[in-house]
C-alpha cells in the first residue's frame, strides 16, 4: 500500500472509532449520565446530523484550498472535538460535542476518496478507495472492540480521547506522506448547485440514505440485542463488535474487487440484497449464540461493501462538483445513521423485543434496494457507468 493512501486511510480509522464506539459503550454512557437508552441514542444522531451539516458546508467554503491543507484543517478539527466529549460533564455538553465532532467526517472522507481516487492505477480505482475504507473497516476489526474495552473496563471518557489521539497520527501521517496536489479547478458554487439538478445523483444519495438505515437500525442496538436476546454478557460485545469488523474487511476487499469487473452499481444492488436478507434471518436466529455470531459477521460485510462502489460511482457521476458529491455520501450515511437509530428504536419504546429493529432495517434495505434498481435502469438505458 502507497504510504500516501495509508495515511488517508488512519483517518478513516479514526472516522470509523468515532461513528460507532457510541454503539460500543451505550450501557457505559447511559449508566454514568443515568439516562436510558433511547436518549443515548441521541449522541449517535447528533454525531450524524454534525455530518450532514458539515460535508457541504465545509467543502464549499473549503473547496478552494489545496487538498493536502484541507485534509490537514479537517483532521485538526476532528481531534479537537472528540477530545471535547471526553471531558463533557452534562448530557447537554457531550451532545454538543457529538455535534461538533462529525461535522468535518463528510468532508475529509470526500477529499480523501477524490485524492485516492487520482492516485489510483487506471482501472483499479474502487480497490483504492477501498484501500482508503479499509481503515474505516480495521476500525471495526480492532478500533471498536478496543474503545468498547476502555468504555467497559475503565472509562468511556477514554474511549473519546482515544479517538483523538488517532485524530493527531492522522494529521502527522498526512502532513509526511501525502504528496501536494493542485485544488479542484472545475469547484465552483454554479458546478456545485448543479450536482443537486441530477436526478442520478439524488437517487445514488437516497439508495444510500435508506438502504444504510437498514443497517444502522441493527447497528445502533447490536449491544442491547446480544445482552437481552442472545444472552451474550456484557464482556463478549466488544469480541461481537471485532467479528463485525472481521465481515466488515471482507466485505470491503470484496465490493473493491467486484465493482472493477462486474461494475459499481451492480455490485450495490447485490449488496443491498443481501443486506435487507441478512436482517430477516438477523430476526430469526438471533436468540441463538451460533448463528447470531455468524451473522453479525455478514451484517459487517453486506455494509461495507458497497462503500468504495458507491464512492466511485458517485465520483464519476459528479462531474467538477466530485468533491461535494463524494462528501454528500457521508452526509447521506449519516441522515441513514439517525434514520436508523431513530426508527430503529421506536418499536423498542413502544415495548417491543430488542430485536424488533431487525425488521424496521429490513423495511429500510428493501427501500433502498427499490431504489438501486431504478437508478441501475437509468444508468443502463444511458449507457452510463453501467459496468
Amino acid at each position: 500500500m502507497q504510504k500516501s493512501v495509508l495515511a488517508l486511510a488512519a483517518g478513516g480509522l479514526g472516522i470509523g472509532l468515532a461513528e460507532f464506539a457510541t454503539m460500543g459503550i451505550f450501557p457505559d454512557i447511559s449508566s454514568a449520565l443515568n439516562i436510558s437508552v433511547a436518549a443515548t441514542g441521541y449522541f449517535i444522531v447528533s454525531y450524524a446530523l454534525g455530518v450532514v451539516v458539515g460535508s457541504p458546508l465545509l467543502i464549499i467554503f473549503g473547496g478552494r484550498y489545496p487538498p493536502k491543507a484541507l485534509l490537514i484543517v479537517l483532521m485538526l478539527m476532528f481531534t479537537v472535538f472528540n477530545l471535547l466529549s471526553a471531558f463533557a460533564t452534562s448530557y447537554d455538553t457531550l451532545l454538543v460535542s457529538r455535534f461538533m465532532a462529525g461535522l468535518p467526517h463528510g468532508a475529509f472522507f470526500g477529499v480523501a476518496s477524490v485524492v485516492a481516487n487520482q492516485l489510483a492505477i487506471k482501472g483499479k480505482e474502487s480497490q483504492t478507495v477501498a484501500l482508503l475504507f479499509g481503515g474505516f473497516a480495521v476500525a471495526n476489526l480492532v478500533g471498536v472492540p478496543l474503545v468498547t474495552w476502555v468504555g467497559n473496563t475503565m472509562s468511556w471518557r477514554g474511549s473519546y480521547a482515544l479517538v483523538a489521539l488517532v485524530g493527531l497520527v492522522t494529521m502527522i501521517s498526512i502532513s509526511i506522506w501525502v504528496p501536494a496536489i493542485p485544488k479542484e479547478k472545475g469547484n465552483t458554487l454554479g458546478a456545485n448547485l448543479n450536482l443537486f439538478k441530477q436526478l442520478d445523483a439524488w437517487l445514488a444519495f437516497g439508495l444510500i440514505t435508506v438502504g444504510y438505515a437498514g443497517f444502522f437500525a441493527f447497528g445502533s442496538y447490536l449491544a442491547p440485542l446480544l445482552i437481552t436476546v442472545t444472552h451474550f454478557p456484557k464482556s463478549a460485545i466488544p469480541y461481537m463488535m471485532c467479528v463485525a469488523g472481521m465481515g466488515m474487511v471482507a466485505g470491503n476487499l470484496l465490493g473493491g474487487r467486484l465493482a472493477d469487473r462486474i461494475g459499481a452499481i451492480k455490485t450495490i444492488v447485490i449488496m443491498l440484497t443481501c443486506m435487507t436478507a441478512c436482517w430477516i434471518i438477523i430476526y430469526f436466529t438471533v436468540s441463538h449464540p451460533v448463528p447470531a455470531v455468524i451473522m453479525t459477521f455478514f451484517a459487517g460485510a453486506t455494509s461495507l461493501g458497497m462503500a468504495a462502489p458507491i464512492q466511485v460511482l458517485i465520483i464519476r457521476l459528479s462531474g467538477d462538483a466530485r468533491l461535494l458529491g463524494s462528501a454528500m455520501i457521508q452526509a447521506s450515511y449519516n441522515v441513514a445513521n439517525a434514520m436508523g437509530a431513530f426508527f430503529g428504536g421506536i418499536p423498542i419504546a413502544m415495548g417491543y423485543t430488542d430485536k424488533s429493529p431487525e425488521l424496521v432495517g429490513a423495511i429500510l434495505s428493501m427501500g433502498g434496494l427499490v431504489i438501486a434498481l431504478c437508478l441501475a435502469i437509468r444508468l443502463r438505458n444511458a449507457k452510463r457507468y453501467y459496468h
